[in-house]
Order: C-alpha cells, then sequence, then structure tokens
C-alpha cells in the first residue's frame, strides 16, 4: 500500500471512531482535554496561542478558547483563502468575532490584525490521527502543514484517544507535533525551545 492510501484509511478510520462517539460523550472528553491542556506547564509559559473553533466531531474547543480569554492569553485563529489554499492568522479578542467561513468552519473575520507566523508561540492543532511518535494525519489540504513549517512554535495536538494509532506514515513535508493532549493523557512526542 502507498503512503497517501494508507493515509487515508488511518484518516478514514480514525474519522470513524471519532464519529461514532455520543455527543455528551464528545462533549466530556473535550473538557478532560482542555482541563489537561490548561495545567499543561508548556502553555503557562506561553502567551500567544493559535487555536481553532472546533468543527464537526472535533475535539470541542469552545470552553477552551473562553479559558484562554479569561486568563489573558493571546488567541490567534485560522482564516482560509481557497483561492490561493493559504491560512492567515488573526488575533481573535472572543467568540463574538467568529463566523461561519471555510466548508461552515467557524473562523475571525478578515478585517481583524494579521499575526506574522513568527509571533506564535504554540500552535493548537486539529487533525485525523495520531502515533506516539507525533505523526499526524490533517484533513489533507496541508494548511497545518504550512502554518508549522512556517513557526518555531510549540504544536500540541488536541485528540480524543479513538484518534490516536500505532503508526502514521510520513512523507518529507509532515512535521510531527510536540506533544498530543488527550481525555486521558498528554503524550510528550518530542522537545521544543
Amino acid at each position: 500500500m502507498d503512503i497517501k492510501t494508507e493515509k487515508n484509511t488511518l484518516r478514514r478510520d480514525a474519522l470513524a471512531r471519532r464519529d461514532a462517539m455520543s455527543e455528551e460523550e464528545r462533549k466530556q472528553k473535550s473538557q478532560a482535554i482542555a482541563r489537561r491542556l490548561l495545567g499543561f506547564s508548556v502553555l503557562q509559559e506561553h502567551s500567544c496561542i493559535h487555536a481553532f473553533a472546533s468543527f464537526r466531531s472535533e475535539v470541542n474547543t469552545y470552553g477552551l478558547l473562553d479559558s484562554l480569554w479569561m486568563e489573558g492569553k493571546r488567541v490567534v485563529m485560522p482564516v482560509i483563502d481557497t483561492k490561493t489554499r493559504t491560512m492567515f492568522n488573526k488575533d481573535v479578542a472572543g467568540i463574538e468575532e467568529l463566523s461561519s467561513g471555510y466548508m461552515g468552519i467557524p473562523e475571525p473575520s478578515l478585517e481583524l490584525p494579521e499575526v506574522p507566523p513568527e509571533d506564535i508561540e504554540i500552535i493548537l492543532t486539529p487533525g485525523a490521527a495520531f502515533d506516539a511518535h507525533g505523526g499526524r494525519i490533517g484533513y489533507g489540504g496541508g494548511y497545518y502543514d504550512r502554518l508549522m513549517a512556517s513557526s518555531d512554535a510549540v504544536r500540541i495536538a488536541l485528540a480524543f484517544d479513538a484518534q490516536l494509532v500505532g503508526k502514521v506514515p510520513r512523507e518529507s513535508h509532515d512535521l510531527a507535533v510536540h506533544a498530543i493532549v488527550t481525555e486521558s493523557t498528554v503524550i510528550r512526542c518530542g522537545e521544543w525551545s
């Protein structure tokens, strides 16, 4: 099996497991993930956090976002430009600054100030499947791969245990995450500066 086929199979299976969880189960597990992340020392040490607004069956990030704002963190969120296949990072002060964007995913307004990748200290990343070595399978657009390649930020994946797999096949452009936060654990996959 070639790498693309293997990734597609792992992505499909992990998303099916995630989608199979009940809304209540996802809610409880998302709250546990938020508690673990907020207690993670690296989060306390940094102030500019790139976060995402959850979509469909992803780890629900809305409570986490509120907590980050209440702690005085600078929250940066993505806007997707489908024509140029580019992700822009916008400084967001509250949930009310989001509206439906690319694929219906909540996004900040284009009018909000743009934040250069080098200002970002932590990137919270979504994805479909992850392994204990930091391997990540996203959704296929490459947006987070390009962001992670343009920044020295600590890369932290938010995922349910059901999204963990034995091994993610990697291509040369695939960057590993430094840590994965799930409802049951924090997996440190690599060192960061």
